[in-house]
């Protein structure tokens, strides 16, 4: 164990390195052995050490984010102060001698006593509280959200009750939280995290329901996502095509609970929504042409068309939707979306994609993003713009089920 703690410390620290120079080299170094000290002895509730918590939280913000280092950092002393034997901010200060970090954990660690609050008070307008947060500094959000994923993904080692209380505060904070952010890939992950611990046989049977129907279906997606590249070659349009069927989660939320005559019935759930084909081009002149070549391998629908790259929703989504019938009989309607490889990085990691978080932070958005076309700026500046503009105020009502099961959230 003592090596693979030492492995992940020596992968994080050359990341680190690697980011933010030779010269931080100390910086991480100090950051380990404060976190190192604070958490000696301490175990946590399934008897593994916490360096291996602050770890994994580390490890989701540099390789699977890729934030900047000060972040790494930042979660890796995420809890010295609410849980380490470090005692204030000022005692931290001394050890760390960098104060932007020492800030950055300060920060952390009052959002951290914040959100029990927020749960306790179960209602809307409490989760201003969080956007408020956002404002002051929203590294200290990002470190949060890494936080209760690492807890999520060990969940299962948890006690009955540590785990009923990290899927309420998951899906009457987090998960809001998330959308609201823009992360929808995060927010599928804690979704599904919250109904396997929940209900695992109900989440096994989801998901062996939606396997077979891909199976079922491998054939005739296949044929329509060869149809679609080849009509995209003969337009000379380079492109990827990809099948992507709904996480379990999203598919107990929308059709299980959205219909309880079908909870026990899975092939009586509407299947429309069960997968999507995305096609993903290099610009918003290959994404209208791309339209084009999608409607050549099938025949159109004329009422599901919709142009979010015109007018792109306010967390960052940009595309073009639509549905087809393959020229094949017996052929079922298939939803297409059309994007720009830069929109489907906005539109599924929100204000963690580097750009985002780039102008959030200030940096002008020509600097921000610098090879995106203008109107691909423009989708991000909105996106950004549309966070700060409801931070002060959600504006949104969520809506639960008696189970306290999230339904929608409706703006």
């Amino acid at each position: 164990m003592a090596d693979e703690t030492g492995s992940r410390v020596e992968r994080l620290g050359s990341a680190f390195v690697g980011q933010a120079g030779a010269e931080a080299a100390g910086l991480w170094t100090r950051a380990w052995e404060v976190a190192e000290a604070a958490h000696a002895g301490q175990l946590r509730e399934d008897a593994r050490s916490y360096s291996d918590h602050i770890l994994a939280v580390a490890e989701i913000l540099c390789f699977e984010w890729h934030l900047e280092p000060l972040i790494v950092a930042g979660g890796l002393l995420h809890d010295v102060i609410r849980h380490g034997q470090i005692k204030s901010p000022k005692a931290l200060g001394a050890l760390l001698r960098h104060q932007p970090l020492t800030d950055l954990v300060a920060a952390t660690t009052r959002l951290a006593d914040t959100l029990p609050l927020v749960h306790q008070a179960r209602d809307n307008s409490s989760l201003q509280r969080i956007f408020e947060f956002m404002l002051e500094d929203v590294r200290a959000v990002l470190i949060q959200i890494a936080n209760r994923l690492a807890n999520l993904r060990d969940g299962a080692r948890f006690s009955q009750e540590r785990q009923r209380l990290m899927i309420l505060t998951s899906q009457e904070v987090y998960l809001p939280l998330l959308e609201r952010l823009g992360m929808w890939q995060v927010r599928s992950e804690v979704e599904d995290d919250c109904l396997r611990l929940r209900d695992p046989e109900r989440f096994a049977a989801i998901e062996a329901w939606r396997n077979r129907q891909a199976r079922h279906r491998r054939g005739s997606l296949g044929h329509l996502e060869r149809e679609i590249r080849t009509e995209l070659a003969g337009l000379g349009i380079a492109g990827t095509v990809e099948t992507v069927f709904r996480p379990v989660g999203a598919i107990h939320r929308r059709q299980v609970i959205g219909s309880p005559r079908a909870a026990d019935r899975l092939d009586s759930l509407d299947l429309r929504f069960l997968y999507t084909v995305f096609v993903t081009v290099d610009s918003l002149a290959d994404a209208y042409t791309a339209l084009a070549a999608v409607h050549r391998a099938g025949t159109p629908s004329t009422v599901d068309f919709r142009d979010y790259l015109a007018q792109p929703k306010a967390n960052g989504y940009a595309a073009l939707h639509t549905t087809i019938i393959r020229h094949a009989e017996g052929s079922e309607p298939a939803r297409v979306m059309i994007r720009t490889h830069h929109l489907k990085d906005l539109g599924e990691r929100g204000i963690i994609t580097p750009e985002a978080f780039a102008h959030w932070c200030g940096g002008p958005l020509e600097a921000a993003a610098p090879d995106w076309e203008p109107r691909e700026r423009e989708v991000l500046r909105y996106f950004v713009a549309s966070l700060r503009r409801h931070a002060p105020d959600l504006g949104t009502i969520i809506v639960f089920t008696p189970q306290r099961d999230l339904i929608e959230s409706l703006p």
